[in-house]
Formats: structure tokens, C-alpha cells, sequence
């Protein structure tokens, strides 16, 4: 089988579980990126993925929605952001890993854990916001492209988050 049949075969979300498995051992990182998006890929197979030297894989893992707790956790502290903005983005991620992520060293990462509300409760999002100074410097905003009306909301949203702090 060649290049594109494997990719082809990969993306396919009729494939058997056994086929994905298969194909996850590929020598080829574009083949096993295709199975880690594919969402007939077993948890088991996921895990294994997510131990890939390619940082795209583990990007591709860390997205699944059928990737667990215990591999997000795992994935939580790669030393690649992008894979762990897909950890924080991910709705199964665990209380504990988004409370780590929310002092990423990355601001992007931090603000998808903070925003990841599916597992948080507004009180501990504030305490994580304010403890983590995830209040970022208009300059920081600027160099990241931001416009000066992104700013302008995401600093009126800031202080009402202060707001709701100190009246809490």
C-alpha cells in the first residue's frame, strides 16, 4: 500500500478499530497525524499516539474528544504549546490538569484552560485568573496582534472579572 492509500485509509471513519491500530505503528508522521484525528481511533491506540516523537501527532491526540483524562493529564505537560492548547481546549480535561495549565508559561494556553468552563466553577476561574496574573499588558496584547478594540474588551472584561472578585 502506498503514501496516499495509507492516508486515504486513515481518514476513512468506516475503518475498523484494528486497521487504525494497525496503521498507527506507520513510519510515516502523516499517516499516524490522520489516525490520531480520526474519531474511530481506540483510546488504547490514542495513548500510544500520544507518545509520538511528532509534535503534530500529539497535537492531533491532545484534540481527540475520544482521548482520556489520564493522556490529556499526561499531554498536559508537553513541552510543545500547541499540544497543550488542545489539552486545555479539550472538554475531558481533568479539574487538575486545566488548574495546571492555567499557569502555563504561554498565554494562549492559560487563557483556553481558564476558558475551558465545562470544568470550572466561576469562583475558581476568578482565583485562577487573579493568581496567575493571566491579566496580560496591553503591550503583550499589541505584539500578539491584537487590535486596539480587542484590548479595549478584553480589558473591560478583565476589570469586570475584578469586579465579580472583590464582591464575591
Amino acid at each position: 500500500m502506498n503514501l496516499e492509500e495509507k492516508i486515504r485509509l486513515a481518514r476513512d471513519i468506516g475503518v475498523t478499530e484494528e486497521e487504525l491500530e494497525k496503521l498507527s505503528r506507520d513510519e510515516d508522521w502523516r499517516v499516524r497525524w490522520e489516525i490520531a484525528q480520526n474519531p474511530n481511533t481506540s483510546g488504547e491506540t490514542l495513548a500510544k499516539l500520544s507518545e509520538d516523537a511528532d509534535d503534530s501527532v500529539r497535537f492531533h491526540v491532545a484534540k481527540n474528544p475520544h482521548t482520556s483524562v489520564k493522556v490529556l493529564t499526561k499531554l498536559s505537560e508537553d513541552a510543545d504549546e500547541a499540544v497543550r492548547k488542545n489539552v486545555a481546549d479539550n472538554p475531558n480535561t481533568s479539574n487538575s490538569a486545566l488548574e495546571r495549565l492555567s499557569r502555563d508559561p504561554y498565554w494562549l494556553v492559560r487563557s483556553r484552560a481558564v476558558h475551558n468552563s465545562s470544568n470550572f466553577r466561576i469562583k475558581e476561574m476568578l482565583k485562577v485568573v487573579m493568581n496567575s496574573h493571566l491579566l496580560i499588558k496591553n503591550a503583550d496584547f499589541y505584539r500578539s496582534g491584537f487590535s486596539k478594540l480587542d484590548v479595549k474588551f478584553l480589558n473591560a472584561w478583565t476589570d469586570r472579572l475584578f469586579e465579580i472578585g472583590t464582591e464575591a
